[in-house]
């Protein structure tokens, strides 16, 4: 997990600064409205629960008969999904030649609320968001015991915007853009913006799905690319291993009325307050393979996710 400190933004001051980004932009040279200043990591570990043995065979240099491994060590070569079985490979600790396979067991999910497509785990039905006067239906995902949104929220709330990357500028009615990225939204709108049933997800909620990743891929800082989709980030793909698919969407700034980031930059809001006037949102980059949190002015406008109640 990475952690962002505060930087005190305004629309000014992003214009200002000037950082190096590795990725393809859209020619605007704005910084994010923060920047890394402390992070800490998180390693994740492998699990072998609902794990079965397919008695894989061994091959040892050791000669006698009476010779048994006392202890293994194992790697997830495979993992397993809802619709194949993983696999792990098992190396003695004291004699690394003798190895064997086991399986592990397909997820396991309720086949009543949930369905298997391309290994992942859907909501029957979706999410049906019905205010407006228009029905308008949202994948879903289960990753872990969290049923996440799988797209931006593209609800019609007062105050929110639509980006235009046409023109770089944000508008009251419907562009393309938001048709992919979904509208934007200040955090006062974000917490309450969610269908009923659904919310906004704090900080705690926003960890424990990082920490199933890490755990469930084992591997550390690699959330956001298990996260991210493979297609519309500039400069990189992600995997998108649970349908989540995260979208670069950008940004807007409240007072300048631009629209900036799109391809390069996804941000979250967070429900937790990180003060008065700030708080927390989750951050990936087209560059990296984990996710970050800045904190931010309450006021600019940026990405929802729901989580399901």
């Amino acid at each position: 997990m990475r952690t962002l400190t505060k930087l005190a933004l305004t629309a000014s001051l992003a214009l200002a600064m000037a950082l190096t980004f590795s990725c393809s932009g859209d020619g605007d040279d704005n910084p994010p409205p923060a920047a890394v200043i402390s992070s800490s990591s998180g390693g994740g570990g492998s699990s072998s629960s609902g794990v079965s043995s397919s008695g894989g065979g061994s091959s040892s240099s050791v000669s006698s008969s009476s010779y048994v491994c006392e202890s293994w060590t194992e790697e997830v070569t495979t993992v397993p999904t809802c619709a194949n079985k993983g696999v792990k490979t098992l190396t003695c600790a004291s004699n690394p030649s003798d190895t064997k396979t086991e399986e592990i067991a397909k997820l396991e999910y309720d086949q009543v609320k949930y369905e298997c497509r391309t290994g992942k785990i859907y909501l029957k039905g979706g999410l049906t968001d019905s205010r407006g006067g228009t029905d308008k239906t949202y994948d879903a995902v289960l990753i872990g015991t969290q049923t996440w949104m799988a797209e931006n929220l593209n609800y019609n709330a007062s105050g929110s915007k639509c980006g235009d990357e046409s023109t770089g500028t944000l508008k009251n009615e419907n562009t393309s853009t938001c048709a992919t990225y979904g509208r934007l939204y200040n955090w006062y709108t974000a917490r309450d913006v969610c269908p009923p049933g659904w919310h906004l997800p704090n900080k705690d909620e926003w960890d424990a799905l990082k920490s199933f990743i890490e755990s469930d891929q084992s591997c550390s800082n690699c959330d956001a690319k298990h996260l991210k989709s493979p297609t519309l980030w500039n400069g990189g793909t992600g995997l998108d291993t649970y349908g989540f698919s995260a979208l670069p969407g950008g940004y807007g700034g409240y007072s300048d009325g631009n629209f900036r980031r799109a391809g390069n930059e996804g941000f979250w809001w967070i429900a937790s307050e990180s003060s008065r006037y700030d708080a927390f949102l989750q951050y990936m980059d087209c560059s990296y393979e984990y996710a970050s949190y800045f904190n931010n002015d309450k006021s600019f406008l940026f990405s929802v996710r729901c989580l399901k109640d």
